[in-house]
């Protein structure tokens, strides 16, 4: 049990790890899609199409978009993005 406790801290480190996200292998991508549905939000539209990715690529064609939609929410009340991800 102490030993599943011990591996779940290590698993979770970056919830506890202060300023930005930098442990995971999608981080850019989840952190550029959270920075856009904020901006979107900031703008009182809702983020469909992006010209920041290809060229006007759905936003969210391979992730789904609820995470997004909240991150981006969550900016626009605290305006500190990693604190957002992280909230």
């Amino acid at each position: 049990m102490l030993l599943l406790g011990l591996s779940s801290l290590v698993f979770v480190r970056f919830y506890f790890a202060r300023g930005e996200l930098t442990f995971g292998a999608d981080t850019s991508v989840h952190t550029s899609y959270a920075w856009i549905a904020s901006r979107s939000f900031s703008h009182r539209e809702i983020p469909l199409l992006t010209n920041y990715f290809s060229t006007g690529s759905p936003h969210f064609q391979f992730y789904r978009f609820l995470f997004f939609y909240l991150v981006g929410l969550a900016d626009q009340v605290f305006r500190d993005l990693f604190f957002s991800m992280k909230s």
